[in-house]
């Protein structure tokens, strides 16, 4: 990795580190491994490298950066059941998109930061309905997420995770 420490090259090495780890997965399958063995591999060895800090991370990436990454699942699913596309494969391994899984990463950081005993419980900001002194449907356990005036800062880290976590609320 060179010395120039953006985004763009911190996906570019996660991919590549995950792409070298997909030959090990066709090792194991060129001799038998079953299928609920592959997956767990790709589980354990694999997706922890595309996740690795995804929390802080996500915002960040361009919507072809998430394209490349979310291809690598797709390889790893091929090689584990050739037989289905790649929202089969995801039903028949239990799996969800890494999308779907980084939205959820940043949903449990914000639960969790949420525990008094939390060391980031101080950067909470305050709930909608502390703010506006009543409690809606819409604003239900939500936090009254900071005003961004740059896409920088909406997508910074902390920021990111708040949309994520009221999103989810409303789901």
């Amino acid at each position: 990795m060179n010395g120039n420490l953006n985004w763009e090259t911190n996906t570019e090495y996660i991919i590549e580190k995950a792409t070298k780890r997909l030959y090990l997965l066709k090792v194991l399958k060129s001799y038998g491994a079953p299928k609920n063995d592959l997956k767990i591999f790709y589980c354990c060895v694999i997706r922890p490298t595309l996740e690795y800090g995804a929390q802080v991370w996500d915002g960040y990436l361009t919507q072809a950066q998430r394209n490349d990454n979310e291809r690598v699942q797709k390889r790893a699913l091929r090689i584990i059941v050739p037989e289905y596309e790649y929202n089969r494969a995801l039903q028949e391994c239990g799996l969800k998109t890494l999308q779907q899984r980084r939205d959820d990463l940043c949903v449990r950081l914000i639960e969790q930061m949420s525990e008094p005993s939390h060391k980031l419980h101080s950067l909470l900001p305050k709930k909608c309905s502390e703010v506006k002194e009543r409690e809606t449907r819409t604003n239900s356990g939500q936090f009254y997420n900071f005003f961004c005036r740059t896409q920088r800062f909406k997508r910074s880290p902390l920021v990111y995770a708040f949309d994520k976590y009221n999103d989810w609320l409303n789901v």
